[in-house]
């Protein structure tokens, strides 16, 4: 009997005379059975965790009214509908390791006749699992092209796998960049070193790291910065770097250019009126007259260095300039406009010596125009040219003659 059964019965006598009867009912009930109508494999299933089952389906029979099941992982349920029991669903366990679930699904009955069951299992595999173990700054770093390992050593950077991740791919690391893998704590760690890259521009390296296992793959990201030197390359001749001029002179424009993460340069010991001028693409000029008002030949050593980011390298490059003075020439004494007696005249004794100081870059002194008896002498020593004499003229009325005094030097004459 597959079906809820009634059977009428009537008992009736025999004998002489009257037949005497009774009647009855008698009910037969199935008993509640399932009957599964998937494949039976769908018994024992493995999936990753949130991946749905495959549907375990059962029709109702009999007297079965519904099903209970137990031992089911969360996320699976088994629902009702109308005649046919059906268990299925995405089992969301965030197991980190693979888990198996053993449940029995078991008819239900009003009527308390013999019910039927199935067991199966199902195993839950879990995702994989990637997790940043380094601090979280060490995912985005700026590193510096050097020699130095403070500035070109990347902090290591530390991935640890879980779950069902079995191994990482790295993809997007700087060139010279590596992984180093410990299977005993399961965890990546990203190294490298700037020393030797010929990266001339600032570079970002962005980076995945995807993991590899039964499951769904985890992914993280970060980026890597790679910051060259700043340079500075001197375009002009080389001459430029040791030059000398008299003071209020124009130097030979020096120029240079910048490149790598240089963004600017600055100079330090020009002399005053001798500046770097604003960036042209990406050369500078240093040009300007020395206004300094040496007295004496002067010596200005100067260093320009390439501005960057602050913290990288910057590379500079030294020079000289020499500034000398120009010719200076101060009146000491004795009358510069004299009038005196021509001839030697005991009563007249004659002019009183004009002595005039030479300073400067002045190393002598020419005098011009001054009459017959009358001359010059310059001292090395005291650095004085001094116009003394008596002046023998065939003149027979006064006489006006206008000298000129001229230093000699290297730079403007005075």
């Amino acid at each position: 009997v597959t079906n809820t059964t009634t059977f009428n019965y009537t008992v009736t006598t025999s004998g002489t005379c009257i037949n005497a009867s009774e009647n009855g009912t008698i009910i037969i009930e199935p008993s509640a059975t399932l009957s599964q109508t998937t494949a039976s494999s769908t018994l024992n299933q493995t999936v990753c965790d949130n991946t749905a089952t495959t549907n375990i389906e059962f029709d109702l029979v009999g007297s079965a009214v519904g099903a209970v099941v137990t031992g089911l992982p969360n996320g699976v349920d088994l629902n009702i509908i109308g005649p046919t029991a059906v268990i299925s669903g995405p089992p969301a366990t965030a197991v980190l390791s693979p888990t198996t679930y053993s449940f029995t699904i078991t008819a239900t009955t009003g009527s308390g006749c013999e019910v039927n069951s199935y067991s199966g299992e199902i195993t839950v595999l879990p995702d994989d699992g990637l997790t940043l173990t380094s601090p979280a700054a060490t995912t985005s770093q700026e590193i510096c092209v050097s020699n130095d390992p403070i500035l070109s050593r990347l902090t290591t950077i530390t991935y640890q796998l879980s779950g069902g991740a079995t191994s990482a791919n790295f993809v997007g690391l700087p060139p010279g960049f590596g992984t180093i893998y410990n299977p005993l704590s399961k965890e990546y760690s990203i190294y490298g070193s700037t020393t030797g890259s010929t990266v001339t521009e600032t570079t970002i390296y962005n980076y995945t790291v995807t993991t590899s296992g039964t499951c769904a793959p985890q992914t993280e990201i970060g980026d890597i910065t790679i910051i060259p030197v700043a340079s500075i390359d001197v375009t002009s001749v080389s001459s430029t770097l040791n030059q000398t001029i008299c003071d209020g002179d124009n130097i030979t424009p020096i120029t240079f250019d910048i490149g790598g993460s240089a963004t600017n340069a600055s100079a330090l010991g020009l002399p005053l009126g001798v500046t770097p001028g604003p960036i042209v693409g990406n050369t500078i000029t240093i040009s300007g007259p020395a206004v300094v008002n040496v007295v004496t030949p002067t010596t200005y050593t100067f260093t320009v260095t390439a501005t960057g980011n602050g913290t990288c390298e910057e590379e500079s490059f030294t020079g000289r300039i020499v500034v000398l003075p120009n010719d200076t020439l101060t009146h000491l004494s004795g009358d510069r406009n004299p009038t005196i007696c021509n001839g030697k005249d005991p009563a007249n004794p004659g002019m009183t010596p004009i002595v005039y100081q030479l300073g400067g870059g002045a190393t002598s002194g020419l005098v011009t125009g001054l009459p017959n008896g009358v001359s010059f002498t310059y001292s090395a020593t005291t650095r004085q040219l001094t116009i003394h004499g008596s002046p023998t003229l065939a003149i027979s009325v006064p006489t006006n003659f206008n000298y000129t005094l001229t230093t000699i030097g290297t730079c403007t004459s005075q």
